[in-house]
């Protein structure tokens, strides 16, 4: 008897030893956040400009049941398609927005406004749902100026010059 309780303790010991080496063993998966403007376009499905035509929120819903978070879709009417395939509008899927008195604030989301003219990064989401890619991953263009979220200013044509380069030379490497 003494024998069959040691051995079931031995297979007990071996079943939980790999089962933790099977869930800590493995090396962690990693992804890395574009951070400087060439990683950022690198990295983006779509970088397009175009201005806001529609805003509007939906409870996320989970199931058969909403939530109280708070999902935002962001209408893009495109003007200029600096990489991706072009389309005349794009819809943005963002974390964060208000209906009525309920809000989901997101603290680093983007701040876009109805009739903006601005210039997106965007990654593809979900069906027909874009998101935002990296830190600086929009621009407030005013007249041939983008504006980032710092109010840093760059010139459109250069950086539309820049992401030629960039994705030129992103192509020559495939």
């Amino acid at each position: 008897m003494k024998n069959f309780q040691f051995l079931c303790l031995i297979i007990i010991g071996i079943f939980v030893f790999v089962s933790i080496t099977q869930i800590y063993g493995q090396p962690k998966k990693t992804y890395k956040i574009p951070i400087t403007t060439e990683e950022v376009i690198n990295a983006s499905d779509i970088i397009v400009v175009g201005n806001v035509v529609d805003i509007h929120c939906e409870y996320v819903k989970y199931g058969s049941k909403p939530s109280h978070s708070i999902l935002s879709f962001i209408k893009i009417k495109c003007s200029n398609f600096l990489k991706g395939e072009p389309t005349d509008t794009i819809t943005i899927r963002t974390a964060g927005g208000k209906i009525g008195n309920d809000a989901t604030l997101v603290s680093n989301a983007e701040k876009i406004t109805l009739s903006e003219h601005v210039l997106v990064h965007l990654v593809k989401q979900y069906e027909n749902y874009y998101n935002y890619i990296g830190e600086n991953n929009k621009y407030t263009v005013i007249d041939d100026t983008l504006i980032d979220r710092l109010g840093r200013k760059t010139s459109l044509q250069q950086y539309i010059n820049k992401v030629k380069t960039i994705t030129e030379k992103q192509k020559t490497k495939n």
